[in-house]
């Protein structure tokens, strides 16, 4: 498969909807477990644990709902966890996706995980979106923000999808 990317100039207060670069100076400083409940905005995939929904809020982590009534579901937690994009449960273990690697956590208690390790892969990371998982404009371009050099410092761990204005990259 062939991929070619570019930039587009455009300096109009125009915004259009592509994927902004998620960092983190260490690949674990944005993982913020056990946060106040918020409300499912982009919902992503959905995992059945004992009584809880696990919800992958798409490239801001995931929501426990409690759902021993299915009549009246209730929010418990929100574990932060940007870019996170697939997940399995274990013995009590969270498995993620997460910033080209594997986070576990201890769940538990699910509204007081704990963090248990992260192992990144042993790969290069790639710069631009997923061109398997992306999605793709009318065109059938993806969008997004090119990765800023002058983060060389930062690792790039991920990617979500939102409003972009300005100067923005593509690739096919």
């Amino acid at each position: 498969m062939v991929m070619t990317s570019g930039c587009e100039r455009d300096n109009s207060s125009r915004f259009v909807m592509g994927y902004i670069p998620i960092y983190a100076e260490n690949l674990t400083d944005n993982v913020k477990l056990n946060q106040a409940p918020r409300t499912l905005k982009n919902p992503g995939k959905i995992y059945i644990y004992q009584d809880y929904l696990l919800v992958i809020e798409r490239g801001q982590g995931i929501h426990i709902i409690h759902n021993a009534d299915p009549t009246s579901p209730s929010r418990v937690v929100f574990h932060q966890i940007p870019g996170c994009s697939e997940m399995a449960v274990r013995n009590n273990t969270l498995y993620l996706e997460y910033a080209y690697g594997i986070l576990t956590v201890d769940i538990s208690s699910p509204e007081n995980a704990r963090l248990m390790d992260f192992v990144q892969y042993d790969i290069q990371v790639p710069t631009t979106p997923d061109p398997m998982t992306s999605i793709r404009n009318r065109d059938g371009q993806i969008l997004f923000q090119c990765p800023d050099p002058k983060d060389r410092d930062l690792h790039l761990i991920g990617w979500y999808y939102d409003k972009i204005q300005g100067t923005y990259c593509t690739s096919w």
